[in-house]
């Protein structure tokens, strides 16, 4: 019984031993890096959307990633209740980080053409920032396609992990409550 004992702990030892090795954890490859990865921050105004006729948000837009890649250029777009296709331009050209960019309840049902009376819970707007990077790619804010059925397919744009980091807000959201 006592040599069985020894001769497992013996085993035991060279597999602690031999499982870990320098070299387990290869390399990444050159060209993965920090990505582009906007910061939206909501500085004042309305939680939600259940008064569009007073709503008014303001909000800052900077990376995440401070010591990230920069994108050459940065534009705000907002979308309402999910249509990715007809997206408005809030903002285009900016230079981040950007502070107090404004949005008001009058804008929105404009660009929307949205009838106050008519918005019903759960109806939303999102806004968010399309990046060109260096090397020409963009990333957009709403990227989507359309399936083989004709319909609008959404994409998220960064992995659902994004919206988990402590921290971080890819986008603005809003939403009629009541």
């Amino acid at each position: 019984m006592k040599n069985s004992v020894t001769l497992i702990l013996m085993l035991l030892t060279v597999c602690i031993f031999s499982s870990c090795r320098k070299n387990d954890n290869p390399k990444l490859p050159d060209n993965i890096r920090e990505g582009v990865l906007p910061l939206f921050t909501q500085t004042a105004g309305s939680a939600n959307l259940n008064n569009i006729s007073t709503f008014t948000a303001t909000f800052d837009l900077d990376y995440y990633f401070r010591n990230a890649l920069k994108a050459t250029k940065v534009d705000i777009y907002a979308a309402y209740d999910g249509d990715y296709e007809h997206t408005h331009l809030i903002q285009a050209n900016v230079t981040l980080p950007a502070k107090n960019i404004t949005v008001t309840g009058a804008q929105l049902i404009e660009w929307f053409g949205i009838n106050p009376a008519q918005l019903v819970k759960g109806e939303f707007i999102e806004i968010g920032a399309d990046m060109t990077l260096p090397d020409g790619t963009l990333v957009k804010a709403f990227p989507f396609y359309i399936d083989s059925d004709g319909n609008m397919q959404a994409i998220a744009p960064y992995s659902s992990n994004s919206y988990g980091m402590a921290g971080s807000n890819p986008s603005l959201y809003w939403e009629k409550k009541n």
